[in-house]
């Protein structure tokens, strides 16, 4: 069976139920970055960080593209994601994590 624009919602706001994945697409808004560069920021295990945007990637919400070793993430520039990262910001302003 087919995932329809349901079972596509419901993973990306699952995707976006966690406090790390939210912080991740905030940093995101601003352009491409490597993995390294996330990982300085979000101050976890590389393993954990490396889950949560494989989480976000299999939603939708993030593209990526390999440069030799290093991975590098951007925001999904169209569809259903698109739209659900946009709805955030308006009621994210001001959020010091964020």
């Amino acid at each position: 069976m087919n995932a329809g624009p349901l079972d596509s919602l419901v993973r990306i706001h699952k995707a976006l139920g966690h406090p790390v994945r939210v912080r991740i697409v905030a940093m995101l808004r601003g352009g491409e970055l490597c993995v390294c560069q996330l990982n300085a920021v979000i101050a976890l295990a590389p393993s954990t960080v490396s889950a949560h945007l494989g989480e976000l990637k299999d939603a939708g919400l993030l593209a990526e593209r390999k440069a030799g070793r290093w991975g590098h993430y951007r925001l999904a520039a169209d569809g259903a994601a698109a739209a659900a990262v946009a709805a955030l910001w308006p009621a994210l302003a001001g959020d010091g994590q964020v």
